[in-house]
């Protein structure tokens, strides 16, 4: 019985120093993947307004930091990272920082503009361009809200130095 209850604490010890290994680097405070590598979109497969979509984007929700990072596009999908800085609530769970990595399929509007279809755990989130190649709306659907009900931020791209 010592054994098995050793076991388990070894295995949560090296999980926890695993998952904080995996998040040496940090934008905005959120942290991200070691070996994200933002990739610039090949010309002749993806369109010149679709490639806007590529890059880091920076916004909030509910007074913790949330960045987008677009990693790659292709003409039908893009490889997206969500990373978020942690939240204390007194009234709600707290959030601990993190990120999630997903590969997400791209859908072109009737207005020509694109938007990227994350669908994580508890909800969805649509990156979606506006007019202005600065910014985008994120539109956040499910997440424990009434079924109907979504909220949108606006989000900008984060100037790369």
């Amino acid at each position: 019985m010592k054994k098995i209850i050793l076991s388990c604490f070894l295995l949560v010890f090296v999980s926890i120093f695993i998952c904080l290994a995996e998040a040496g680097e940090y934008i905005n405070n959120c942290p991200v993947p070691d070996d994200l590598k933002i990739i610039e979109p090949d010309g002749n497969v993806v369109p010149p307004k679709l490639a806007l979509l590529s890059g880091i984007w920076e916004g909030s929700w509910s007074k913790r930091s949330v960045i987008f990072v677009v990693e790659q596009i292709t003409s039908k999908e893009a490889v997206v990272v969500e990373a978020w800085t942690g939240a204390k609530y007194k009234t709600r769970k707290s959030i601990d920082p993190g990120f999630r990595r997903k590969t997400c399929p791209i859908e072109q509007d009737e207005d020509g503009n694109y938007r990227i279809i994350c669908a994580v755990k508890n909800g969805t989130h649509k990156l979606i361009q506006t007019n202005d190649p600065r910014y985008i709306k994120v539109l956040q659907e499910g997440f424990g809200m009434a079924s109907s009900a979504s909220e949108d931020t606006i989000f900008r791209k984060k100037e790369m130095k």
